[in-house]
This record gives structure tokens, sequence and C-alpha cells, in this order.
């Protein structure tokens, strides 16, 4: 399904690329989160500025040490567009990864998110000795809930009142999956 091409360079989903995030995808990146509803949905800040978005390039600011920050953009092979963003971080104590992702609403229901998702959970077990890998997910944002449901993840709990963005303190849905149930996974 998928095709590595370099490591952590660039992996082949199909209609498009996932590919390592770079200082020129800043504005792209600004553009695929214009839609204030797609912000808040994935908790990201709206609007989406230049220097966030460098931020989330570089991972954000280090909660911890032991963790590495993978940042990937989504790119439209025919047209070359950037139409979304995956976010890998990875906990080497806990061999954990969390997966966070985003794609601009013009390109939504098409089975790229699903595509992306799954290739960029299957690369991570490939690339690091990961044991699980978990997605949290306001409980409203139906669309991602099934998007992680149809990958083989599970929900695993719920963490209430989580975050503070946009002036919202959503509940988020925690889902995960292990190595093993990945590698049964389509």
């Amino acid at each position: 399904m998928f095709r590595v091409r370099s490591e952590w360079s660039e992996v082949d989903c199909g209609l498009v690329i996932l590919r390592s995030a770079r200082d020129e995808d800043v504005p792209a990146l600004m553009r695929t989160v214009k839609d204030p509803e797609l912000a808040k949905a994935v908790d990201l800040p709206h609007p989406f500025s230049a220097s966030q978005a460098r931020r989330w390039i570089r991972g954000g600011p280090r909660r911890l040490a032991l963790v590495r920050h993978y940042r990937f953009v989504i790119q439209h092979k025919a047209t070359s567009d950037v139409v979304g963003a995956v976010g890998l971080d990875y906990e080497q104590v806990k061999q954990s990864m969390e997966l966070s992702y985003w794609l601009a609403p013009e390109w939504q229901n098409q089975g790229l998110g699903t595509r992306v998702v799954l290739a960029a959970c299957k690369l991570a077990v490939v690339m690091l000795p990961v044991r699980v890998i978990c997605a949290r997910v306001a409980i409203t944002n139906i669309a991602s809930k099934r998007l992680l449901e149809k990958i083989g993840m599970k929900k695993r709990g719920y963490e209430f009142n989580a975050l503070y963005c946009n002036g919202l303190n959503p509940s988020l849905c925690i889902y995960a999956i292990d190595k093993k149930e990945l590698s049964d996974a389509n």
C-alpha cells in the first residue's frame, strides 16, 4: 500500500505523498488551517500564524528530552499542493507514538486521510521500536473517530476538559493500536 523512499523523507500513498515538513511549507500549512472549524476540530490555533506553523514543524515546545518529533506534510502528487499534515511524537521510554493529523476541508471525504494515517503508523513501527500508537481526538470530531476506527484503532478512554485552545476546553477520546494489531490492519 505504501512505499518508503529514504528513511523518513517520503512515503508514497497513491494520490498523495507524505513527506518531511520543511520551513518552506509554512505558507501552505497556514492555508490548510484557514477554516476555523478545522482548527477547532484538531486543536490548532486560529488563525494559524507563520510562527505557529514553524513551531509545529519543529515539534513545538519540548515537553521531555526523550520525545522525538516527526512532522510531515501531505502533498498532492498531481498539483504539488500541500493538503494537510501529520505529526508523530515518539516517547522512547514508553516506546509509544502519539499521532496527530489534519486535512484541509476540500480534501476530506476522499479516502486520503485514511491512507496517509495508516501509512504514517506503519512507517513509525518500521522505523522505530514502537509498541503502541495513540491518538487523542475531540469527542465531537466524528470524522476523525471513524478514520481511526477504520485503520483498527480502538477507543481506550477519555480525557475530560483536556486542552485549552481557541477558547475551548474539549473533552477527548483516546484511541490506540498496538504493533501487532497494526500489522493485521488493511
